[in-house]
This record gives structure tokens, C-alpha cells and sequence, in this order.
């Protein structure tokens, strides 16, 4: 039903394209607009470099605050919500899962929904939608304490993922390390009667890549190992819609 291009893999097709075609388009980087302005009925695109460029077409993708959008005086509407989205690249095993990582998983959590969006057989991206205090302790935590709740948050009963939230809160970033979250974990599956030969334990990541995955597995998503360092990240939920489209 779809799929999911990182930017980088955009970029580069994009720059491969531009190679093919070099005397057509003249490609312009390492400068930010600084503004835009008019002349007379062309707009003049100003560059940090001190460079301007006039033109009779142009074609802004420059995102919520677009200057482009600014620059032909179309309006916006719309409103931030209460939550923040925590992103980061997982990296699991792939060789015993079921599915082979080509499916996205979501589950709807108390304070939101968390995303398992496929990348390549071992490599996924999360999007973890939440209270902006719960998002900002996720995108601070260590990359294994939050691997160990991204497996969590997948698995665990729900009364057992709010007593986890409650820790995060109560403790911040800085006093749960990987060790400590693994053992609240684990008291957890214990609780819950959740064996090692489940499809819900989500601590056992050191034999998920080996052997006959359970029974169920397929209806998880594949046990994240790791979180690569400098993924992690959080950006706000907004509603926005331009005012008008050109048609």
C-alpha cells in the first residue's frame, strides 16, 4: 500500500538526475535564502552568498515555513497539537523473522501511537507519537533504553506500559539506564506470566535472529537490537494547510 524513501536515497537519485542533464540546470548549494523580493512582476531570489537571481517562474519546496508561500502572500491555517513524534533508526535481525521487515506495525498506545516502518531487512525507522514530557525523556535516553522500550512498547500489556511511562516521568533520562530498564521490564514479563518461548517477550533480543522464531511472531515486529546513535530525535505535530493552491 506504500512505501518509505528516506531523504538521503532522495537526494541522491535527485543529484543523479541533475549529472545526466548538466547543461539544462545549474545546481547552486552550500547558500540559504536569505529573501525574496520583487522587481518589478519578477520575484528576486536572494542568496546568502550575495548572489540574486531573478526569474519569471518560481517553484518553492521549502516546507511549513515557506518563503515562496510567504513571498506570493498565501495564507495558512491550522493548529499544533499537545504531542510531539520521537523518530529513530533500529537496527534487528533478519533472519528468522517471518515477514522478512516488509511490513509496518503500529499500536495505539495510551498517550499515542508508535510506528515500525521497514527500511531494509535489518534496518527500520520508529515513529513514536506521545506527550511532549514523554518525548522529550525518549529522545534523551540512552539509544538501549530506548530500544528495550520500543520492544516493550510493542508487546507488553498496556497497564504494563504506563507503569513504565510512570518511571520514565518520575526518574527523567538521566536516571534510567539500559540495566534498569531491562529489569523493570523483565519483572514485568514475569507479572504478566509472559514465557521466554513467547512471541511477547521482547527481552530476549540476543536469540531473535537464530532458531524457529514463536508462534505469533509475525504479528510483532522483529526485536530491535539497537538504536543508531544520533538518530534519535523529536519534532512537533501540527495541522497545516495552505490557503489556497496554485492550480
Amino acid at each position: 500500500m506504500a512505501r518509505l524513501t528516506e531523504n538521503l536515497n532522495l537526494h541522491r537519485a535527485l543529484l543523479c538526475r541533475l549529472d545526466e542533464i548538466p547543461e539544462r540546470v545549474e545546481l547552486i548549494d552550500q547558500v540559504k535564502v536569505k529573501s525574496i523580493t520583487r522587481s518589478g512582476t519578477w520575484p528576486v531570489v536572494n542568496l546568502s552568498g550575495g548572489r540574486s537571481l531573478r526569474t519569471r517562474l518560481l517553484i518553492g519546496a521549502d516546507g511549513f515555513k515557506s518563503s515562496v508561500r510567504s513571498f506570493a502572500e498565501i495564507g495558512s491555517s491550522g493548529w499544533a497539537y499537545p504531542s510531539h513524534a520521537v523518530v529513530g533508526t533500529l537496527h534487528h535481525p533478519s533472519s528468522n523473522h517471518p515477514q522478512h521487515n516488509t511490513t509496518a506495525y503500529q499500536r495505539f498506545l495510551p498517550t499515542g501511537p508508535i510506528a515500525f516502518l521497514p527500511l531494509t531487512k535489518e534496518v527500520s525507522t520508529v515513529v513514536w507519537s506521545t506527550s511532549v514530557q514523554l518525548a522529550s525523556i525518549l529522545r534523551s535516553v540512552h539509544p538501549d533504553v530506548l530500544a528495550h522500550l520500543i520492544n516493550a512498547a510493542f508487546r507488553l500489556p498496556e497497564v504494563s506500559i504506563r507503569y513504565l511511562y510512570s518511571i520514565l516521568l518520575e526518574r527523567g533520562a538521566d536516571g534510567i539506564t539500559p540495566e534498569s530498564i531491562s529489569e523493570e521490564i523483565k519483572f514485568r514479563e514475569n507479572a504478566h506470566g509472559i514465557g521466554v518461548h513467547s512471541a511477547l517477550y521482547p527481552s530476549d533480543v540476543v536469540s531473535s535472529g537464530v532458531g524457529i522464531p514463536p508462534m505469533g511472531s509475525g504479528a510483532y515486529p522483529p526485536l530491535v537490537h539497537s538504536v543508531q546513535a544520533g538518530s534519535q530525535a523529536s519534532f512537533p505535530l501540527k495541522l497545516s494547510h495552505a490557503d489556497s493552491y496554485v492550480g
